[in-house]
This record gives structure tokens, sequence and C-alpha cells, in this order.
């Protein structure tokens, strides 16, 4: 079967000893991804709730907002001009904090499940009786996620930066020994960049390995979730009992994703870090790194034979 050219008038559309052959073009790899990723996106942000919940993003930074606006503005609670630089990482380590909380819930809630869910309603079968790839459906899944998630934590932190730079002056005091007069703000910008790529990255792997073993979408919200939680409980565990100055605290999966972030600034960060800070930020950072190389290691094997008829697991 053929669609007729145009200046093509002896074109059929059938042909009477069957279909005529295809005379259009063929959409490479990269276009059929493209076009995954996309779908996959409009399922994640369908409905006013689900933009309402990637919409509360915006809600620490407004709020730090108005506090850096006052904290410049306001002669009696100024920020004094050696403590500037310091003071505009601590609020960007703030936002980008809560920010990983908000996407560690959304991850459990949202992008974790549709694996589990496709499985569920045999949609891997629908993927697949088309011209779709396998690794494009894993590759589409984990863009789509990350996608999300990752302009959820950055474009808050962009937001931040940009009325910091406006309340503070392009070039705050204080600044570590990278932070030249042109380079504080976009070092800032490219570390948020960086932190949020990576974070989204990791979460949306894990999430969807979740959801490749519990199977059950009802059930993943509850894996990776209790999995965050149960870290987190483990971390203060593991504190009490070699205090809070220890390797026991990069147990912790949310205080661990900030590791992107910590290494990111150290270059005009106003003091050398602590040697601890930073091995801590490397076990956090080492550990999601082995996370996700075992989750993907799972995507990969699920992927190499998926279920394809309706509620099989």
């Amino acid at each position: 079967m053929t669609t007729q050219r145009p200046g093509d008038e002896a074109a059929s559309f059938v042909r009477p000893a069957g279909f005529s052959a295809w005379g259009g073009g063929h959409a490479s790899d990269s276009e059929r991804l493209r076009g995954l990723v996309a779908v996959f996106l409009r399922d994640l942000r369908h409905g006013l709730l689900r933009i309402a919940l990637w919409l509360a993003f915006l809600l620490p930074p407004a709020g730090l907002s108005i506090y850096v606006w006052v904290r410049s503005q306001v002669e009696a609670f100024a920020v004094p001009a050696t403590e500037q630089a310091e003071f505009a990482l601590q609020n960007l380590g703030l936002s980008f904090r809560v920010g990983l909380a908000w996407a560690l819930l959304l991850q459990a809630g949202l992008v974790a499940p549709t694996i589990a869910r496709d499985i569920r309603y045999g949609a891997l079968l629908l993927y697949f009786s088309r011209p779709v790839r396998r690794r494009h459906y894993l590759v589409g899944r984990t863009l789509a996620g990350s996608l999300m998630v990752a302009a959820g934590l950055f474009i808050p932190l962009f937001i931040l930066i940009a009325v910091q730079a406006m309340a503070l002056g392009l070039q705050p005091g204080g600044g570590g020994p990278a932070a030249a007069p042109w380079a504080f703000w976009p070092l800032a910008m490219a570390a948020a960049i960086v932190a949020s790529a990576l974070g989204a990255l990791f979460t949306t792997v894990v999430g969807l390995a979740c959801g490749v073993i519990a199977r059950s979408p009802g059930l993943v919200p509850l894996f990776y979730g209790g999995g965050v939680l149960g870290s987190v409980g483990l971390s203060w565990v593991g504190q009490l009992i070699w205090k809070r100055n220890s390797l026991a605290r990069s147990v912790d999966l949310h205080h661990a994703l900030e590791a992107p972030l910590t290494f990111a600034l150290q270059l005009i960060d106003p003091g050398p870090a602590p040697e601890f800070v930073l091995l801590d930020a490397g076990a956090g950072l080492a550990l999601w790194v082995v996370l996700a190389v075992a989750g993907w290691l799972t995507l990969e094997r699920f992927i190499a034979d998926p279920p394809l008829g309706r509620g099989r697991s």
C-alpha cells in the first residue's frame, strides 16, 4: 500500500494483485526514540493533579527568593559582604535538598510504577507490535522519567540563582578560588545542571527497576519508598552508634543524592570543605552509582524477555 505522490498520476493505492510497495520514507532509530519519549512524557504529565504535583517543585525557591530579597534589601538583616557567597550556596543546597525529597516522592508514586502498569495491562504487546525496539522502550521510559524530574530539580535552582544574582550582584563577596568576577553564577548554574541531571537519572533507573521487581503497580511505591525510608532509618541508627561524622550518614539515600552538588560547588565554595564532608559525599555518590548500575542490569534482563500478555508476571 502506498500514498499517491504529487505529479504521479499513474500511482495506484491498491493493485489488483495485492498491495503496492511503500513509497514513503522510513523513520530513523533516533526519530522513533524521540517519538516514544514524547509519548511517555505526555503520559507522565497527563491530568491536572500530575501537573500540580510537578509545580510543587517551585514552592521552595519562591519562599527562598523572598528570604534572599529581604536579606539583601533590608539593612537590619543584610548579609555581610564577605559572607554573600556562602549565603548563596547555602540557599542553593537547601533548595536542592527539598527538591530531592519531593523528587523521590514523585518517582515512587508516578514514574517507578510505569513499567509495572504496562505489564499489568498488556501494553508491552502493543508497543512491540509496532516498529519499536525493546531497547527503545527501556531508554524511552528512562529518558522520560529523568527529563521530568531533572526539570523539576533544575528550574527551581535556576530561579533561585537568578534572584540571588540580582539581589547580591554579579560578584558576591567571599567567593571561592575559581569565582572570578564573571564565573561565580555560571559555575553555580553548571553545578545545578550536573546535580539535577545525575539526581534524576539515578532515581529514575532505580525506580523503574523497582517496578520490574515488584511487578504490581500498587506495590511499587511501597517498595521504592520503603527502601528510601529504610535507608534513612538505618543511617540514623548508624549515626547513633558511630556518631554523626561517620560514613553511616552516607547510607541515607536522600542525603547521598546531594553528593553531585557538593562536589560541583567546590570551585566556588568560600572555604575548602572538610575532608569528612568530601568522603561522605564520595561514599553517597558511589552508593547511588552501584544502585543505578544494578538497576539498569535488572531492566536489561527484563527487557530481553518481557511478558507480553495481559497481566502476566
